[in-house]
This record gives C-alpha cells, structure tokens and sequence, in this order.
C-alpha cells in the first residue's frame, strides 16, 4: 500500500512540476488568459496531491509506531527509494514553483507601477486611497 501510493505522489508531482513548467512558458510567452484558465485544473492537482500526502504521512507515522526502529526499521529497500525520489521531487518542485513566484512578482510590481503612473493616489501615511478625481479625466499632450 505505501509503494502504491509513494507511486501515485511521485507520478502526481511530476505532473504538477510539468504544469508549472508550461504556466512559467505562458507567463514569459503574455498569454495571462490562458494561465488564469488554468487555475482550476492547477488547484484539482493540487487538491489531488494534498490527499495523497496525507495518505502518505498516517501510513508512515502508523509503520513507525509499529517499529522499535523508527520510520527506518518499517520500510523495506524499495520504500525507501521511493521515499527519496519522492523528497527530490519535492524539492524540484519547490524550485520551479520559486521560478514561478519570482516571475509573478516582477510581472505584479510591473503592472503597479504602470497603474500608479496613469492614475494618481491621494496618500494619507502609508495608506493609499481611491484615485484622485481629476487625475482620472485629465489627459497628457
């Protein structure tokens, strides 16, 4: 049961890590639409995924409750290869999702700042507010 599901984590996350490579494709390529009708599909894997990994941790903490060794002594070879390819795959993931973030970030702070020059934002502290009336309407030679 637990290679079955390591199996399924493992194939579920090279899924998500190929989604995310194709969402940074279409992010780089300007096609948003596309990417934000991705979204649901993303968060089914996601969710998806979330199941297998809380299958995955009570089947674990239930095999080591029943060894004297630990996680160690109640997985057998094959397990424990599985089990590591499974935390690389975690950390792919991790990197494409950091590659990811850092492109969303740039593209956001980029769309701020083109909106901020178009529209004016009365400031009171640190708090901005509605635009400025007049700087909606007023228009630049």
């Amino acid at each position: 049961m637990l290679k079955n599901n390591l199996q399924k984590a493992i194939e579920q996350l090279e899924a998500i890590i190929a989604f995310t490579q194709e969402d940074i494709l279409l992010v780089k390529g300007a096609k948003h639409d596309l990417l934000n009708q991705r979204h649901t599909q993303k968060s089914a894997m996601l969710s998806t995924f979330e199941t297998l990994k809380s299958k995955l941790n009570n089947e674990l903490f239930e095999r080591s409750q029943m060894s004297d060794e630990g996680i160690e002594g109640a997985i057998d070879d094959e397990e424990r290869v599985l089990l590591e390819r499974f935390k690389s795959k975690l950390m792919e993931l991790k990197e494409v999702n950091r590659d990811f973030a850092s492109l969303v970030v740039v593209l956001n702070e980029f769309y701020q700042s083109l909106f901020s020059s178009m529209f004016a934002f009365e400031t009171q502290g640190y708090n901005k507010t509605k635009p400025a009336p007049a700087s909606v309407l007023r228009v630049s030679a």
